[in-house]
């Protein structure tokens, strides 16, 4: 019986993770064309009860780990990149990924705080649940062009010549630079919703002031507990 369901579950977990190979390209798209009215949908879906939830979509936390954990865990078996020094520093891999996902759903946790500020709610633990999946949701497509950007880029300075990683460097800083106005821009739409406008102006510049702080605060974690492969 043991065995049988050992193997139960390695079945259920290689399942999933197709499932999840098909569904984040699809979540994905449908999140960057309908933004919001993609975020109300889902908001529906972690406020009910319902077993067959997140059926066509991924859920929040998954999609952001999912789509965070894939080039990370590229970027830090990919043992060629890193100084004897960096490999010293690196945890266990699944350490090392576990603390770069917490260290950046700092930013998400931050911007979930304003937009209940924003919209006077009430905190509970279930209404936490639907801003910070929200965020989860936001901050995913921002996140994986940066930390792909990041591994293709040092990828290609072994691989490539030199005048190609220029080429390569322009693509990427433009797509980079889209990705972060598509995010702000949506969280703009989130508060201009929420409250007044002179309202949204203030939270949406403490957001923005939160969330950097946040960045800066996770570098500094880094730095400070001697990380070195992380920067």
């Amino acid at each position: 019986m043991g065995d049988l369901k050992i193997l139960r579950s390695i079945e259920e977990a290689i399942l999933e993770l197709f499932v999840w190979m098909i569904l984040f390209p699809i979540t994905l798209f449908d999140l960057v064309v309908h933004h919001v009215k993609f975020l109300d949908k889902m908001s529906g879906e972690m406020a009910s009860s319902d077993n067959k939830s997140y059926e066509t979509r991924m859920s929040p936390v998954s999609f952001l780990v999912f789509g965070v954990s894939v080039p990370i865990w590229m970027y830090i078996n990919s043992h060629s990149f890193w100084t004897k020094e960096a490999l010293a520093s690196m945890p266990k891999n699944n350490d090392a990924l576990l603390a770069v996902i917490i260290l950046y759903a700092l930013m998400p946790f931050s911007w979930a705080v304003i937009n209940m500020l924003a919209g006077s709610a009430k905190f509970t633990r279930s209404t936490f649940r639907l801003y910070f999946g929200n965020q989860c949701y936001v901050f995913t497509p921002y996140y994986v062009v940066m930390f792909w950007s990041s591994f293709y880029v040092r990828y290609c300075k072994i691989i490539l010549h030199t005048e190609c990683v220029g080429i390569l460097f322009v693509g990427l800083d433009i797509l980079l630079i889209a990705s972060m106005i598509w995010l702000l821009v949506v969280e703009w739409m989130l508060l201009y919703r929420a409250a007044r406008f002179l309202k949204s102006v203030g939270f949406y510049l403490l957001g923005i002031i939160l969330s950097s702080l946040a960045f800066v605060i996770a570098g500094r974690i880094i730095y400070v507990t001697g990380q070195t492969w992380m920067q």
